[in-house]
């Protein structure tokens, strides 16, 4: 019996071959996990470096004239206050594009080793790519993007994995 091939339980040990579609929907999986986590690092670190923008602004703004020192301090306090207020929404958007990273590598994982639940994780974040798409109409030339990639994973995602042939491949 080739690496390519196992034998399913419950079907009279007969060897099933492991196509390289599912392969194909694993490594998209994989592929669009990492651009998640890419994704999601590169929103941090642009938060962070424009938060620190914002806060030399912050330390380099003058405040306007006829202002007592004590209101001219608490100017300067929040000019600055902005920049790390905006750091921290930089770190915290990236991090949940992060968190939405972990699914899809799941999903890759599962698919991978034709565990049923991987299918199963994959359908479901098909379905939520399929709605994606969707939502991306309403801004449709500038949401082209959107629903090319959306829509093409969540065709891809339910073309494979719902077809009986590659369907059987799963435990």
């Amino acid at each position: 019996m080739s690496p390519e091939e196992e034998t399913m339980p419950g079907d009279y040990d007969r060897p099933v071959r492991k196509s390289g579609a599912v392969t194909a929907v694993a490594v998209v999986n994989f592929v669009f996990g990492a651009l998640d986590l890419v994704c999601g690092l590169l929103v941090m670190v642009a938060g962070a470096f424009f938060g620190k923008l914002l806060g030399i602004a912050g330390d380099a703004a003058e405040p306007p004239p006829g202002m007592d020192p004590e209101q001219a301090k608490l100017f300067k306090q929040a000019a600055q206050g902005g920049g790390g207020i905006f750091a921290m929404a930089g770190a915290f958007a990236g991090v949940c594009i992060m968190i939405l990273a972990v699914p899809l590598i799941l999903a890759g994982v599962g698919v991978l080793q034709r565990r049923q639940w991987g299918r199963i994780l994959t359908l479901i974040l098909g379905a939520l790519a399929g709605l994606g798409a969707l939502a991306s109409l309403r801004t449709f030339p500038s949401g082209l993007g959107g629903v090319v990639i959306n829509g093409g994973y969540c065709a891809l995602v339910y073309v494979i994995l719902l077809n009986k042939q590659y369907a059987a491949e799963f435990k």
